[in-house]
C-alpha cells in the first residue's frame, strides 16, 4: 500500500462469541499493472505478495476481493481488506510502509501491481444482522443451486 494510512479514522468489529471486538480496518482499491491478465494478477497476488505480506504486517484478517469479469472498468481490480487489532498495529503498518525495509514489499509490489493507482484509506465498518430465512434469500438461494445442478 503506498497511500498513508491516516489513524484517526476507525474503526471495524470483530465478532467474537456474541461480543463485539473493536478492531481497525483498512481497504485499498489495487491496480493491475498495465499488460497483465487477471489470472496472472491474481495468482502473483496470492502466491506470492499475500505471504510475503502477512511476513511483514499485523493484519488479523487479510482479504483480497477480485472484481468479476465482465464487470465494467471501474479502474482498480481488487479491493484489499486488512484488519488489526489495535491502533499500536495500524500505525506501525503505515510507519513500516514508508520505511527502508518496506522496499521487499514494493519491490513485489512493481511485478503486478500499478502502484500509482493504489488508493489506501481507514474506514468504518457497519455490519447489519441478516436473516437466514427471508423471502428473497430463500428464492435466490433456490435459484442460485439450480444453476449448479
Amino acid at each position: 500500500m503506498t497511500a498513508t494510512l491516516r489513524p484517526q479514522i476507525m474503526l471495524g468489529r470483530k465478532a467474537q462469541g456474541r461480543r463485539q471486538i473493536e478492531m481497525i480496518k483498512a481497504m485499498s482499491f489495487v491496480s493491475r499493472k498495465p499488460g497483465l491478465s487477471r489470472e496472472e494478477f491474481i495468482e502473483h497476488y496470492e502466491q506470492a505478495h499475500a505471504p510475503l505480506a502477512l511476513k511483514h504486517f499485523p493484519f488479523q484478517r487479510y482479504v483480497r476481493n477480485y472484481v468479476m469479469p465482465g464487470t465494467e472498468d471501474l479502474g482498480f481490480d481488487c479491493i484489499t481488506e486488512v484488519w488489526f487489532e489495535t491502533m499500536e498495529d495500524c500505525v506501525a503498518a503505515a510507519e513500516f510502509s514508508v520505511s527502508e525495509d518496506y522496499k521487499i514489499i514494493s519491490e513485489d509490489e512493481e511485478r503486478f501491481m500499478d502502484r500509482d493507482k493504489i488508493v489506501a484509506f481507514l474506514v468504518e465498518e457497519n455490519a447489519s444482522q441478516v436473516g437466514a430465512q427471508h423471502p428473497l434469500r430463500r428464492r435466490f438461494n433456490y435459484a442460485l443451486a439450480s444453476t449448479y445442478l
